[in-house]
Parts: structure tokens; sequence; C-alpha cells
């Protein structure tokens, strides 16, 4: 009925790798030659996006609230479908469909049914929009915590770990950034929001 919303992506940082540098020699005999310098060797890191929600403190803490919205979800309108089986129950048992007054219940039901189900987009629809506010503030969080270990590293290049086919294990930054990412933002609230945050 209410979806599970324990699949949670970070978008990976765009990052500007090219660089160009112009150097000026002067000869013994006092002429001028312009030459290019040689581009700096790539340094290229990975970071596994998938790990992060699920092994960082924020992650599960935002996998928790999501389980706990979506039970109180549930449980709340089990009840209301639970109503709605013996209504149906009721209104096919009678012998005479045609009969007016049978009519309008079942017109009435038809009416309130399709409110429920309103009513559990709704629901849904809000959880959604409360997992991706959650997001975008991990995202926003995450961006310069990554551009730091980058720059640390000496790296100019980040890749997603599973676009990796072989790769020695010092370029995954991974748990690096889980690690700093515990002490800024342990736990980002997941809310019921009506509205979508923007984007």
């Amino acid at each position: 009925m209410i979806a599970s919303r324990e699949a949670i992506i970070l978008s990976m940082i765009d990052i500007d790798v090219t660089r160009a540098v112009l150097s000026r020699v002067v000869n013994d005999r006092g002429k001028a030659d312009t030459q290019v310098a040689a581009p700096e060797p790539s340094r290229i890191l990975c970071l596994n996006r998938n790990d992060i929600l699920l092994n960082s403190r924020a992650g599960k803490f935002m996998l928790d609230q999501v389980k706990v919205l979506t039970a109180e979800a549930e449980a709340e309108f089990k009840v209301r479908s639970d109503q709605f089986t013996q209504e149906a129950k009721k209104l096919n048992s009678e012998p005479d469909h045609a009969d007016p007054q049978v009519q309008s219940e079942i017109d009435d039901y038809n009416r309130r049914t399709d409110a429920f189900q309103r009513d559990v987009s709704q629901r849904q629809t809000e959880i959604d929009n409360g997992v991706a506010a959650a997001r975008s503030r991990v995202e926003q969080v995450l961006a310069p915590i990554v551009t730091k270990i980058m720059r640390d590293h000496g790296a100019n290049i980040l890749v997603d770990r599973n676009a990796v086919v072989i790769g020695m294990s010092d370029i995954d930054i991974t748990a690096e950034a889980i690690e700093a990412l515990d002490v800024v933002l342990p736990a980002p609230r997941v809310e019921r929001l009506k509205a979508a945050p923007p984007k």
C-alpha cells in the first residue's frame, strides 16, 4: 500500500578537471619562446554512493524514519481498508442491485473508496517529499566533504565505484567520506511534506 523508500541515491559532484599552464622560457640570447607545459597527470578517486546511504549514520537514520512513517500509514489505512472490505461483502450480498436504495449505497461506497485511494496516494507523496528533502540536505553537506577529500589526495577526477572494473583499494574514498559525514550530519530528519522541496 505504502511503498518503502529505502533506495536513496546521492548525486555525484561535477568537477572541472581541465587545466592548461603556459610558461615562457628565455634563452641565453634573450629571445623569448612560449611553450605549453605538459598537462598534470590525472589522479582518480572513486566513491560508492550506495554504501554511503547504507553505512553512514545519516543514511541509517533516514531509513529508520521512513520505516516508521510507512508503518504508521499502513496501520492507519488498514483500519479503513478492512471496513471497506466488509461493506463490499455486504453490498455484494444484496439480491437486487437495481434497487434504488442499494444503488445509492453502492454509489456512496464508490465515492468513499475513491477518496480513500486519494488519501493513500497523498500520504505516499508526503513521505516521498520528505525523503527528497532529507536527501537534498545530505547532498549539500556531502559535496564540500568530497571536494576536500579530493583536494587532500591531490585528485582531479571522481568516478562511481560501481563503474570501476579494476582498481586499487586506495582510490576508494567511501569510508573516509562516511566518517566525515557522520560527524557533520548524523541525523537528518525525514518528515511528511505536502509540497516537494525545490530542486
